[in-house]
């Protein structure tokens, strides 16, 4: 079964283990999933993935992706212009996709070898939208075909 079947054979009421399941056999791959919540991976590399497209069973299924801006790429700026470049850079696109603003946030970077040390602060605000099972695939191509840092 291919991604461009995959909107067909959900059913509405899915639950995330069946969600799971057919999105790995449609090509998806599975970043983690909590609850209801499943992270789709994004190769950044060979060996590093990012999670910034989830899709949440139910009924609606909700799909959702993160853009952000780094705060060392824009030290001066504060958060709510750091939010608001965001906004500026790519809100009208995804708006004309069918994706609107569903919250933002602040998110501290650590250090993985040392957490009490802070790499930067990434500027985040996702996007989404509710989908029927026909459009999910397409959704999904489309999140996971954007940008997802703002720079500079």
């Amino acid at each position: 079964m291919g991604v461009e079947s995959l909107g067909s054979e959900i059913a509405i009421s899915m639950d995330t283990c069946e969600l799971k399941q057919l999105l790995k056999d449609s090509g998806f791959e599975i970043y983690a999933a909590e609850g209801t919540h499943v992270h789709l991976a994004e190769r950044v590399r060979v060996h590093l993935m990012d999670a910034g497209v989830v899709v949440v069973a139910g009924d609606p299924i909700e799909v959702s992706f993160v853009v952000r801006s780094e705060a060392a790429s824009a030290a001066s700026l504060t958060v709510e212009e750091h939010h608001e470049r965001i906004r500026k850079s790519v809100a009208s696109t995804h708006a004309a996709a069918g994706f609107t603003e569903v919250d933002a946030r602040c998110r501290r970077i650590e250090d993985p070898g040392d957490p009490s040390r802070t790499l930067d602060y990434w500027y985040e605000v996702r996007f989404g939208a509710s989908v029927s099972p026909e459009q999910l695939a397409e959704r999904l191509r489309y999140c996971l075909s954007r940008v997802k840092c703002v720079v500079s």
